[in-house]
């Protein structure tokens, strides 16, 4: 009897682990090499048990424009890729920053919708970056959510019965829930239901909003393709800009989340939105 021993060869990939209030991400700086990852391999590294562990994967690729300074695109824990991410964006703003790829302190990123803009604060403790998003969107097909017209709240059936949401995108879609009290909802039972719900072409971000007072706002997030997340940069975005156009609120509000806090601000309807924060 033979035996024969194959061996596969493996390539090294170097990465960061890094987190903005505690919304947590493994980063990997594909500038200089190519790489190309398959969302198996993604979903795999995402375990906590198993893996590094994470909320989304962040990729820092060349930007295809000349005129912008990188690329970064977003894989969920799911294996899954989206549109846009806040907390995200001030992680990439820093790592670029670190590694020395950039010493501008204003940067322009290239995501699969658009532009976003990162300002980076530095300082002796902890790094503030602000990022400037795009002004929200309300209709088909930018949420994708089939019954949207503009109006903001809508109605949609889930199994308890009738729920209220304002489908907002923030570049990526997302569905707010005004509740009375966050700590008493059940955020993975009925996040997990309205981001499966068949009138969203491509699942969405659930945000459960409590109005504190018109200067501070408290949420839980339910993260497509990941579970409920300790915190949500886009999510604080749409949570904040649904309640403003709902005249709830003023032009700048506190968001608080389990993580921590954000700020985000946001003038006339044409503007765009800034979320300040830690990286």
């Amino acid at each position: 009897t033979r035996t024969r021993v194959y061996t596969r060869m493996r390539e090294t990939l170097k990465f960061h682990k890094m987190q903005s209030l505690g919304n947590d991400f493994m980063v990997v700086e594909a500038i200089t090499k190519e790489i190309s990852l398959k969302p198996s391999q993604i979903k795999a590294w995402a375990n906590r048990s198993r893996g590094v562990g994470f909320d989304q994967l962040l990729l820092i690729e060349p930007p295809t424009d000349p005129e912008v300074d990188f690329r970064y695109r977003i894989f969920n824990a799911d294996g899954s890729e989206a549109e846009q991410c806040g907390n995200g964006s001030r992680c990439v703003a820093l790592l670029v920053n670190k590694l020395g790829l950039s010493h501008k302190d204003t940067l322009q990123w290239q995501t699969t919708r658009g532009l976003t803009k990162t300002v980076l604060y530095p300082s002796n403790r902890e790094v503030t970056v602000e990022t400037h998003m795009q002004p929200p969107l309300l209709e088909w097909p930018e949420i994708p959510f089939d019954q949207c017209n503009g109006q903001g709240q809508t109605e949609i059936e889930v199994s308890s019965g009738g729920l209220s949401i304002f489908p907002i995108s923030i570049g990526n879609p997302h569905a707010v829930i005004f509740v009375n009290n966050v700590s008493e909802e059940d955020v993975v039972g009925i996040g997990e239901e309205v981001s499966h719900h068949s009138k969203f072409a491509n699942k969405t971000n659930v945000e459960f909003c409590q109005i504190v007072n018109e200067r501070e706002i408290a949420l839980r997030i339910y993260e497509r393709g990941v579970g409920e997340t300790a915190a949500c940069g886009s999510g604080a975005a749409a949570a904040f800009a649904a309640s403003k156009i709902l005249e709830k609120v003023t032009n700048q509000v506190r968001v608080k989340m389990p993580g921590g806090e954000l700020f985000v601000n946001w003038g006339d309807t044409d503007s765009e939105l800034k979320v300040v924060g830690p990286a």
